[in-house]
């Protein structure tokens, strides 16, 4: 089957038996922000990542990064298992896979080593009927991974050759935003944040959105190293609509060398509503991730340059769109200012 044939099937899905209080339980679940909207299937490798900050450097087994297609994946995280609904996966920030932790080896990461455990602690649910919202043939995997088990190909293992089923059938919930209406009240997306260049700081940012155009943008940084730093975030959320940025620019935080008054960290809040947010529900819902934390002296040619490099990247990983295809059809919207900072021409 072709590549393009396997993306066509994830995402129109089939119809099957329904579970309604498999349904019901995670509606709720999504309605308490108590579940992921985001994760998704890579059709180069078939496991299971997460497409956020950071992940332009995370490898796939198959080579390169990871590559998107076919549903948005929503997971439920920090609940009691239960005997048809597994704890203890968790995502590794060197791969950006979804791996079990459950025992003392930690399996194989396509970054070299095991994987690396962090954040939340998601429980799947498993050997239950799907329907049209939840992908059933996700299988565990000898390398601990998580994979789809859908194809004769078996996509590429970090332990060599291709995946290895083993153990339960996980039916996987997904884009339940825009197949149960009025369930998805709320778009939330949180990453780690780390700097690639010589600046020592680091932290985390969150964006959180309402159908109605409400937003979020809250995060924390810190400083580890001596010297005082300013430091600049941009975040773009890519969707096939329109390009969504945020931005905190040139905030100083404070090293050792600062003996009285320190401040080590920086946190922000800002929240609005965007009529641009809420006409873009459908596609701003379904966004990709890209970000980038540099020190403020390291931006170069200025804030709107480095979104629009951002912005490029992110692109690149939403099928369909590609690096080069963005700039003849997308109009990348500055949230914060009210303002778009590219319109195609």
């Amino acid at each position: 089957m072709s590549k393009t044939g396997r993306r066509e099937f994830l995402i129109s899905g089939a119809s099957f038996m329904a579970a309604p209080l498999l349904l019901s339980t995670l509606t709720s679940r999504v309605a308490a922000g108590e579940m992921q909207a985001g994760w998704r299937y890579c059709i180069k490798c078939h496991s299971l990542f997460w497409p956020g900050g950071g992940s332009d450097k995370a490898p796939c087994a198959a080579g390169g990064i990871h590559a998107a297609a076919g549903f948005i994946f929503y997971l439920p995280y920090n609940l009691p298992g239960t005997p048809k609904a597994q704890s203890n996966w968790r995502f590794c920030d060197r791969c950006f896979g979804m791996f079990w932790n459950g025992y003392p080896d930690k399996g194989r990461c396509a970054a070299g080593g095991a994987h690396r455990v962090y954040g939340f602690d998601y429980v799947l649910p498993h050997d239950i009927a799907p329907n049209a919202n939840g992908q059933d043939k996700w299988r565990f995997c000898e390398s601990k991974a998580m994979f789809f088990d859908g194809y004769p190909d078996k996509g590429r293992c970090p332990a060599g050759a291709g995946h290895v089923a083993q153990g339960y059938m996980f039916v996987l919930p997904h884009d339940l935003g825009s197949s149960q209406p009025g369930s998805q009240q709320e778009f939330r997306l949180r990453t780690d944040l780390r700097t690639d260049g010589w600046a020592p700081i680091g932290g985390w940012m969150e964006i959180t959105a309402k159908p109605n155009g409400d937003y979020t943008f809250s995060g924390h940084i810190h400083n580890s190293g001596a010297i005082n730093i300013r430091f600049t975030l941009g975040a773009v959320l890519a969707s096939k609509a329109e390009g969504f940025a945020f931005s905190v620019e040139n905030k100083r935080v404070d090293g050792t060398e600062v003996v009285f008054g320190r401040n080590r960290d920086f946190d922000w809040n800002q929240s609005g509503n965007s009529p641009a947010i809420a006409k873009q529900w459908a596609d701003f819902s379904k966004s990709v991730l890209g970000t980038k934390l540099v020190a403020s002296s390291a931006v170069g040619s200025g804030l709107t340059s480095m979104l629009k490099n951002i912005a490029r990247e992110a692109y690149a990983r939403i099928p369909g769109v590609g690096f080069v295809d963005w700039t003849v059809g997308y109009t990348i919207y500055e949230i914060l200012y009210g303002r778009s900072i590219y319109s195609p021409q």
